[in-house]
């Protein structure tokens, strides 16, 4: 960035227009500065964004793992509607961020991290009720009563 300096010519010029040039310098600086803090926060935050859709992915295939498992069908309509299509939608909102769009500012990121915590309550809701039917199938298996009723 060119420095404005002041120099002999200046002598020439009026006082407040000197102090304005100094300003300007001073205000270029510090925006210069600003500038590069905020790429650093930002390479950061992308860098955070994509160790969320890693983890998001892990946790959605270990859901799916389950569901393979299952002889029937309905493990996976269950698995589609409560666990991978919420976390599609999340994928595809950060990606929003990480590709820079300008559309990024319509989508506070507060709502990403409500389609988060809801894509992680969603994850166990969906785990909680493999196990149960996994319970459920070996206690018709081996014909005991359901240890949870009183």
């Amino acid at each position: 960035m060119k420095k404005f300096n002041s120099n002999s010519q200046d002598s020439s010029l009026p006082p407040e227009v000197v102090q304005l040039i100094t300003q300007v310098n001073l205000n270029c600086e510090k925006t210069k500065d600003v500038f590069v803090k905020l790429q650093g926060v930002t390479q950061e935050r992308d860098h955070l964004l994509r160790c969320l859709l890693v983890s998001l992915n892990l946790l959605e295939m270990n859901c799916l793992e389950d569901v393979m498992r299952e002889l029937d069908d309905s493990g996976k309509k269950n698995f589609d509607e409560i666990v991978k299509r919420h976390i599609d939608e999340l994928e595809d909102m950060v990606k929003v961020y990480l590709d820079g769009h300008s559309s990024v500012f319509q989508v506070p990121f507060e709502k990403i991290l409500g389609l988060t915590q809801e894509a992680i309550e969603r994850v166990r809701a969906f785990k909680l009720s493999m196990l149960d039917q996994k319970k459920d199938r070996l206690d018709r298996l081996f014909q005991l009563p359901d240890t949870d009723t009183d």
